[in-house]
């Protein structure tokens, strides 16, 4: 595969084992793999909300009351 802007090295296994990419040409692509990273990182230690606060939020924000 020859992308320009991205290098992929291969050990001597020939497992992709780096990729290289032009932080400024590929920057989209930058922001979703740290996307993902936090995203992954997130699952460890996830917040819990109770309902309860959620739907009193929901509702002071569109201005509904407990139906």
């Amino acid at each position: 595969m020859n992308i320009p802007g991205i290098k992929i090295e291969k050990d001597n296994a020939g497992r992709t084992s780096k990729v290289i990419f032009d932080a400024k040409k590929h920057r989209r692509l930058l922001e979703d793999i740290l996307d993902a990273l936090e995203a992954k990182e997130r699952l460890k230690n996830p917040v819990l909300i109770p309902w309860e606060d959620v739907k009193a939020k929901l509702d002071k924000k569109h201005n509904t009351k407990n139906k």
